[in-house]
């Protein structure tokens, strides 16, 4: 970890550990732009600042709370939509 004017700043390394996900995974991320980091030189690599990791978690904690919620819904009520729809 270091700190990048007073903001501390997480390597590839150190958010991947953080949540149990591969390096390459959290390289994705920061390239799709779902992760918001700086790009130091090649051999340094990314940063990410402490307070965009703490968004990123609360985006996918968020999305994944609703995907549940939606799930659990599906399952519990079987006259959805789809219901009695002959294929």
């Amino acid at each position: 970890m270091a700190d990048h004017a007073g903001e501390q700043l997480l390597t590839v390394a150190d958010v991947a550990g953080r949540i149990g996900a591969h390096e390459k995974t959290v390289r994705g991320w920061i390239r799709a732009g779902e992760l918001k980091a700086i790009r130091f030189d090649s051999r340094i690599g990314y940063r990410v600042k402490r307070a965009d990791f703490d968004r990123f978690l609360d985006r996918r904690s968020l999305a994944g709370a609703v995907s549940r919620q939606l799930l659990a819904a599906a399952i519990s009520d079987p006259t959805g939509p789809d219901a009695g729809a002959d294929g």
